[in-house]
């Protein structure tokens, strides 16, 4: 599991560092979900559950920050656990 905890938070700052625009659009979506599911183990989780997982995380994200720039900038400032306390309702997405 610190292994998918790991991924997962590498995935969010690479996503977060590479993007230019001002808000939420599909591309910015499109991204998160693609880094997200790349961040879960394949063999541990079902497609559909990995799915379901990281649009549970990125609604959260959504509704925190107005921006990617905003996400990136407050993940950058906490810690591990802080951050995995945030997504927590997400993680019985994946049960």
């Amino acid at each position: 599991m610190k292994i998918f905890i790991k991924k997962f938070f590498i995935s969010i700052l690479l996503f977060a560092c590479n993007q230019n625009n001002n808000n939420w659009d599909l591309e910015d979506k499109k991204e998160f979900m693609k880094l997200c599911q790349m961040g879960i183990p394949n063999d541990l989780f079902s497609k559909d559950k990995q799915e379901e997982y990281c649009d549970c995380a990125l609604n959260i994200y959504m509704q925190k920050y107005k921006n990617v720039e905003e996400a990136d900038e407050a993940i950058l400032g906490k810690n591990i656990k802080e951050i995995m306390n945030e997504i927590e309702p997400c993680v019985e997405q994946l049960q």
